[in-house]
């Protein structure tokens, strides 16, 4: 796998290849962003690959906003097993 990471809008986004732990024949290649050791990718790129929702989350943003958000776990290839979070559109 090639990472490379690259700023674009303020964010840093990083080249992988995304595995399902349970069937790593199911993979998608693409550019993720990442935040604080934790890949945030699209939800319908890990539902196309079958990784599904293990737990919601409540975060507090810096405006006071609360969010909730999904997490589930995948292989990063070359990388290690890691949580992820199902990214919602606009994001």
């Amino acid at each position: 796998m090639e990472v490379g990471r690259v700023k674009r809008d303020g964010f840093v986004k990083v080249k992988v290849t995304i595995r399902n732990s349970e069937e790593p024949d199911r993979r998608e290649e693409l550019e993720v962003v990442a935040d604080m050791a934790m890949y945030m990718v699209p939800r319908h790129i890990l539902e196309n690959i079958g990784i599904r929702s293990l737990e919601r989350r409540v975060f507090t943003l810096a405006s006071g906003e609360r969010i909730e958000r999904e997490f589930g776990g995948a292989i990063f290839e070359v990388e290690e097993e890691c949580e992820i979070q199902f990214r919602e559109r606009g994001l």
